[in-house]
């Protein structure tokens, strides 16, 4: 999983691409079973640091920890290992919205393709619960 630029491969090592995907993927499992009907999550913010190189094909392991909740938003702790050694840490963030806000988003994010400014209006829906 080393990552590729134009079409070539840069070092054979995991890459921070895929430890950023990956710390996605593991903290989306976090959230996933307390999503209720009509509600999905989706991604504000990925931070890692990548600590120490691993080989392609070795066994790294995840973990995730939702360490705050604040309204509707949850940030997880996330940590990958190889053996012992820390390959990586960070923190993910995501909120979660109704099915109809999500709607409204994909709306707006199409709506003004290729004209840029819209925004993802997110921070108007946590503003909304702050009044």
């Amino acid at each position: 999983m080393t990552v590729y630029f134009e079409g070539r491969p840069l070092h054979p090592f995991y890459s921070t691409y895929w430890l950023t995907y990956h710390s996605e993927y593991v903290s989306r499992l976090v959230l996933e079973p307390h999503l209720d009907y009509g509600e999905d999550g989706i991604g504000t913010g990925v931070f890692v640091r990548h600590h120490n190189p691993a080989g392609i094909g070795q066994e790294l392991v995840f973990t995730a920890e939702c360490t705050k909740m604040h309204g509707n938003y949850l940030f997880c702790e996330v940590k990958a290992y190889h053996g012992e050694r820390l390959i990586g840490e960070g923190e993910v963030h995501q909120v979660v919205l109704s099915s109809d806000k999500l709607r409204e988003l994909h709306r707006r994010a199409y709506s003004d393709w290729g004209h840029g400014g819209g925004g993802w209006g997110i921070e108007d829906h946590l503003w909304e619960l702050k009044k």
